[in-house]
């Protein structure tokens, strides 16, 4: 093509295995590369980090068509035919803890910094009918591929949080935080997020909020399906609402909606929620008074379905945050909460760190179910981990311990690194399939 530069076509193993030295590829990938592509599967057997992965690789294509590398990862771009059309997958390859290669496969892959550098043909692939392309890409290219900036597990500096300051955040392929932090892979699969709220009791407050909120609601349904047993009506109770069908289909819009003002009314007038320390009012949730202390008392027709002859009647109460503000600070404030060392597990990867847990169960007395019980055990769960300053271990049966100097008190989310959700269901299959062979766990893990 005019104006398009020549590149070198490389045909041996040992030509192949110089460029790769140029471009100062890792010695087990290197080793990866040249075996997978010039020898064949069966030789790179025994270089994965365990037999999933391999059984994984081994059942793609021969050959590549494109193949991307970089300092400490490749990436294959293969071609699949899927009926009469043509589609590409993207398989990541790189060194894991153990020293062995790992394999993931990505949805979509961003190479735009890529650089054709030369295009292989092995000597003995006679199926090949064109060359493959290699290219020259960066380590940065795939941490933002995969989630994350910094390959901590792989850098002499294991010092957390660092920020942007001169890292181009253009090239990030997630949006951008209020707060500059980096986001850092700290072993395997695990990546570890700063999160911008450093506010533990804010975020305890408001998980716990939620968890009330369902208890009044769940209270509340209760006793309003109480009171209309008494007068003869029969209701089923959801874990939002409440629902009987009571309106015939051809009754008037004008007769309708007189039941349901009058049955409102009734509920308010009937339905004891003074031990909440709260008042109805028949309003919609969005008008409700976010200040004091109300719960709105929707009263409305639901959905019809063709062919039934009575309206659904249905009935919904929805919390103010005055109330719910107010039941959470009771329930704190009788929660005593310290620093200390905590256990997260993540996958298989154990993280210990010291700070609040992320996890608790806290016992609180409330007000009475419809059975006169008054005490509630709460589970709450926080979406951050709260991390003081100080040291932070990751342990993994394969790949060993890591440690981290927390340099000040943070808020984190420890997440996996970007996958294909195909590649999640084919390590599920393999994982089925190996196991009916050794049904034992620990023979399970020696084989893998």
């Amino acid at each position: 093509m005019c104006g398009e530069r020549m590149i070198e076509r490389i045909e041996s193993e040992y030509e192949f295995l110089l460029e790769l030295k140029k471009l100062n590829v890792n010695e087990t990938l290197k080793g990866f590369l040249s075996k997978s592509l010039f020898r064949g599967k069966k030789e790179c057997k025994n270089l994965f980090t365990n037999k999933l992965h391999y059984a994984i690789f081994k059942n793609l294509p021969r050959f590549p068509v494109t193949v991307c590398v970089s300092p400490s990862y490749a990436v294959f771009v293969y071609e699949f035919k899927i009926g009469s059309n043509t589609g590409v997958g993207f398989y990541l390859f790189g060194v894991n803890s153990d020293s062995k290669i790992f394999i993931n496969q990505l949805d979509n892959v961003v190479l735009d910094e890529a650089e054709k550098i030369f295009e292989i043909i092995p000597s003995f692939a006679n199926e090949i009918k064109k060359p493959i392309i290699v290219y020259k890409i960066s380590d940065k290219l795939i941490h933002n591929n995969l989630g994350y900036q910094v390959d901590l597990e792989n850098e002499s500096d294991k010092t957390i949080p660092r920020y942007f300051n001169n890292f181009d955040i253009s090239k990030i392929n997630k949006p951008l935080f209020e707060r500059a932090y980096l986001s850092y892979r700290i072993q395997g699969d695990i990546v570890m997020n700063i999160s911008d709220s450093n506010d533990y009791f804010v975020e305890l407050e408001n998980r716990l909020g939620e968890r009330i909120d369902n208890i009044i609601t769940n209270i509340v349904l209760q006793r309003i399906s109480a009171a209309l047993g008494e007068i003869g009506i029969s209701a089923n109770v959801a874990s939002d609402s409440l629902w009987f069908d009571a309106l015939p289909r051809r009754l008037m819009w004008r007769e309708s909606e007189e039941m349901l003002e009058n049955l409102r009314n009734f509920l308010i007038d009937n339905v004891d929620i003074k031990d909440l320390e709260a008042k109805f009012v028949a309003t919609d949730p969005f008008r409700i008074n976010h200040e004091n202390a109300e719960i709105a008392l929707i009263v409305r027709e639901g959905r019809v379905s063709f062919g039934d002859r009575f309206r659904t009647i249905v009935v919904e109460a929805f919390s103010s945050q005055g109330l719910l503000r107010k039941w959470t600070q009771k329930v704190i404030s009788n929660v005593s909460m310290d620093k200390d060392w905590r256990i997260l597990r993540v996958g298989r990867h154990l993280i210990r760190y010291h700070g609040y847990p992320n996890r608790l169960t806290i016992s609180a007395r409330l007000f009475q179910d419809i059975d006169g019980n008054d005490e509630y055990i709460i589970p709450v769960r926080l979406d951050r981990v709260y991390v003081s300053a100080g040291e932070l271990y990751v342990y993994h049966p394969e790949h060993g311990q890591n440690m981290y100097k927390i340099a000040e008190d943070i808020s984190a989310r420890f997440e996996s690194t970007n996958v294909s959700r195909d590649f999640e269901n084919k390590m599920n299959y393999y994982a089925l399939k190996y196991l009916s062979e050794f049904m034992d766990l620990k023979k399970f893990y020696k084989l893998a």
